[in-house]
């Protein structure tokens, strides 16, 4: 029997690059495309209502860590080992690119039925500001918590402006969508805990 180990994850949204006359156009709305695996995978595997976990910040912000912390933690007592946690790094340019989600249903400890749904989402700050927007706003709709992590741990002038725009594209819509519950998690933390192993924050 082979002990490979295989992602837990999927891409569920891919940004599609703009030709050159799009990316010249200022009108132009970059376009978001849907994986169709991961919404027959949360069509199949996932009871509803489901909860959307999703985590946003800037490029190396550790938003993947922490994702992969939270699925460990809602696994305790049912933890798959040969599910790979979602990418993680220190690459400049960004490890995540579109949203990707963890593609087993996980239990809410609160509440008998149902699943979370925990998406990663790219870093804000990238070359393409337009596209970033453009992924903020999608995981803002669709979120029913929306984790900003901070590292360093403060709110810098950017993500404000950015935050504060989509909501006032929230108004410009007229949108019938309630707002997610916000968190702000600064990750400064010395050292944090997985599955009772103890993982330095640049790890």
């Amino acid at each position: 029997m082979s002990n490979q180990q295989i992602y837990g994850f999927i891409q569920l949204i891919t940004c599609i690059p703009p030709t050159d006359q799009q990316s010249s156009d200022p009108a132009y709305i970059p376009q978001l495309k849907i994986n169709p695996t991961a919404t027959a995978t949360l069509a199949e595997e996932f009871e509803s209502p489901i909860s959307i976990f999703v985590y946003m910040g800037n490029l190396g912000a550790g938003k993947s860590k922490l994702a992969s912390l939270t699925v460990a933690s809602l696994q305790k007592n049912d933890i798959d080992n040969s599910l790979l946690p979602f990418k993680s790094g220190d690459d400049p340019r960004g490890v995540t690119n579109g949203v990707w989600m963890w593609s087993e249903p996980l239990k809410d400890p609160n509440r008998k039925r149902g699943s979370i749904l925990v998406l990663d989402c790219e870093g804000m700050g990238g070359n393409d500001v337009t596209v970033n927007n453009n992924l903020y706003l999608f995981c803002m709709i669709v979120s029913s918590v929306l984790i900003l992590v901070l590292r360093p741990a403060r709110i810098d002038r950017d993500q404000c402006s950015r935050l504060h725009d989509e909501l006032q594209r929230f108004v410009n819509m007229q949108s019938p969508c309630v707002l997610p519950h916000t968190y702000l998690v600064p990750l400064e933390l010395p050292a944090l805990k997985c599955n009772d192993q103890e993982v330095n924050s640049d790890e």
